[in-house]
């Protein structure tokens, strides 16, 4: 029988839940390292890779506001010491170590709040600010003196102006933060391969965005994404953007076929970057006569004043032609970035015909969420972004035109565009063409319009995936797409692959997608996509985006309200919430939204949390899953959560 227990404790308190087939091994005066009995610390640091494959090398639980658990028994605090970098409004990312096994890391996306003032005087030991900023509570806080980017900790208040600090980095004139409060608002596991070695507190990036992230591993990157930007990955431990975009930024590109040479016939061009270092591709660029073909006689392209689009992270040019008469492009030539200049002077016959040039891909910007499933990326919860009068289309031309205070921003790309009040149609944003024009999959064929009203990201129930190739593998398609019954009034809150099939959760249904097949395209084909939604029946969806969480077996489980906590095993659902109905109707379903589920590996227990009572308590209920019973913890505040598999 399911009996609910209530047990009052703190949120420090889940660091004692301990797996009795471990012992325990101090490391320091916070952290503590779970081994397996009858082995040393020193004899785990020891055992080859080999012997722990398909080992949990990397997961973890946030609780409160700096506890963080990771599994196997990796008990760790961040306290704001490890907050190191970023201004006011950026997600900072940070590599963790998890010592029980050298080659594992856990990504922390931080959110900081910072106290930032000029100091006045120059005193040893100590940071002097005449306007009065420092607490007593500033003890123990990180401060950083951004003028001469030196760190340090405050270790005494010694008056409102004045603080004591472990080391002497501060004069006079200099300017310094103070991290306030650091949240943690999204985590993920990292395996390295030993590329390079990360500290505790390495930064490896930001991303200048005031909404949460998802971080997940794939194909040996992080992706790292957001709905109002662009996103990242983290490959080799760099830091770079997520996908590359087209030759656009700083476009100053100089077109010259005048020049004497071997190339005859009619010819387009198309012009991309490279990063040799990760085998990623840009979508081209098109290099046409006025939408048409060149015509050449003797001649040969030349190509200066290369595009340098500073944002991306690339270290080659590579250019590919197509004679009227082809079915596909050939690349021609190759330079490193800094050559400034490109030519193709090869005869027909001579270039090789290459498959890397696929006009039908974009960088996956501007989604929420994101899994893995079948080897491909899956993205969800994508922006939305009304706009008033500032929407301009031309006729049979595929360029719209956004007029200010609006500007072109990269989540855009990718996402759906509807111009008009009334507008039924929608039109997919294939690429950015400047700081005020949006280029379209399709040409615009309605009547030319000028400052009309519209919406971009439309897509609140689409799912979106990437190509399977390994250069590709953060590209998306306008065919990789499906839209989950959009006509329902309702939107995804959460997804998740159960028996290697997309689960979908909305609020007020669960959905499968079926793959049938998934063909990525060679060069310039059409993919070949058989991919079908089925309404599984169940009308106990999911409360909010953050409300699911899977367990070791790959069974779904979601919080549906009221009605309880749902599970699905890949062939039936089941209530997993029966011993505790009358306490879910004491809670109050304006927070439900906010709440947060998470499993813990290690105890094999499901948590949700981040809900309050009718009375205003903070609630947080515990599932064991090997017992069937659940108990309630006082103050469960989830921030974040992750989990890996040794592959």
């Amino acid at each position: 029988m399911q009996q609910l227990v209530r047990v009052g404790i703190p949120s420090e308190g889940l660091s004692r839940h301990v797996d009795p087939g471990m012992m325990t091994t101090r490391v320091d005066d916070t952290d503590f390292l779970l081994i397996p009995k009858g082995l040393s610390a020193e004899k785990v640091q020891q055992i080859p890779r080999a012997q722990i494959q398909g080992l949990r090398v990397a997961t973890g639980v946030l609780v409160g506001e700096r506890e963080i658990r990771t599994a196997p028994g990796r008990i760790a605090r961040f306290g704001n010491t490890i907050y190191t970098g970023g201004t006011s409004g950026t997600i900072t990312i940070y590599a963790r170590r998890a010592p029980s096994f050298l080659f594992g890391n856990v990504l922390v996306a931080v959110r900081q709040e910072r106290l930032t003032g000029t100091a006045t005087a120059t005193t040893a030991g100590r940071l002097v600010d005449s306007t009065s900023p420092f607490r007593p509570s500033h003890v123990g806080r990180v401060v950083r003196n951004t003028t001469a980017s030196l760190q340090t900790v405050i270790t005494g208040f010694l008056n409102p102006d004045e603080v004591e600090v472990a080391d002497d980095v501060f004069e006079s004139g200099d300017e310094y933060w103070i991290a306030i409060r650091s949240d943690v608002v999204g985590m993920a596991p990292y395996i390295s391969d030993g590329y390079i070695p990360l500290n505790d507190s390495t930064v490896l990036g930001e991303l200048n965005d005031d909404d949460a992230v998802d971080i997940v591993q794939f194909q040996n990157r992080a992706f790292i994404i957001s709905a109002n930007n662009r996103g990242a990955i983290l490959y080799k431990n760099q830091f770079r953007a997520l996908g590359l975009r087209e030759c656009r930024d700083n476009n100053t590109l100089v077109v010259s076929v005048s020049a004497a040479g071997a190339v005859t016939g009619k010819y387009k061009w198309a012009l991309c970057f490279e990063d040799s270092d990760s085998f990623r591709t840009s979508p081209p660029l098109a290099i046409e006569n006025a939408g048409d073909y060149y015509t050449l006689a003797g001649k040969r392209l030349n190509l200066s004043s290369l595009p340098t689009n500073t944002i991306d992270t690339w270290t080659h040019f590579v250019l590919f032609r197509r004679k009227d008469e082809w079915d596909q492009w050939y690349q021609v030539a190759r330079v490193a970035k800094a050559t400034g200049a490109i030519e193709d002077n090869v005869v027909d016959g001579v270039a090789l015909a290459s498959n890397t040039l696929n006009p039908y891909r974009y960088m996956a910007a501007g989604w929420r969420r994101m899994f893995t499933c079948r080897n491909r990326a899956f993205f969800y919860g994508g922006n939305r972004l009304e706009i008033h009068g500032a929407l301009s289309a031309t006729k049979d031309s595929d360029v719209v035109t956004l007029s200010a205070p609006y500007t072109a921003e990269d989540w855009m790309v990718g996402k759906d565009i509807q111009i008009g009040k009334e507008a039924t149609v929608s039109y997919q944003i294939r690429a950015m063409m400047g700081d005020h024009e949006l280029q379209l999959v399709v040409a615009w064929d309605g009547e030319t319009v000028l400052t009309q009203d519209g919406v971009i990201g439309t897509d609140q129930n689409r799912l979106a995936w990437t190509f399977d190739s390994y250069g590709d593998a953060e590209m998306v398609s306008p065919y990789y797409f499906v839209d989950v019954n959009p006509d329902d009034g309702d939107e995804i809150m959460h997804c998740a692959p159960v028996q290697d099939y997309p689960i979908v959760l909305k609020r007020r249904g669960v959905y499968l997608v079926r793959i049938g097949q998934i063909v990525d395209p060679v060069g310039c084909e059409v993919p070949d996509v058989d991919v079908s939604v089925l309404d599984l029946q169940c009308p106990l969806g999911c409360v909010g985006p953050w409300a699911a969480a899977m367990d070791t077996r790959g069974w779904l489980f979601w919080f549906s309200g009221q009605t309880g906590v749902m599970v699905f095993d890949g062939s039936s659902f089941r209530c997993a919430s029966e011993a505790i109905r009358d306490r879910l109707l004491e809670l109050d379903p304006e927070q439900f939204y906010s709440a947060r589920m998470v499993h813990d590996p290690t105890a094999n227990e499901m948590y949700l949390g981040n809900l309050m009572d009718l009375a205003g308590l903070s609630v947080g209920l515990v599932l064991n899953l090997d017992t069937g019973r659940w108990r309630e913890l006082a103050d469960l505040e989830i921030r974040a959560s992750c989990a890996a598999m040794v592959k």
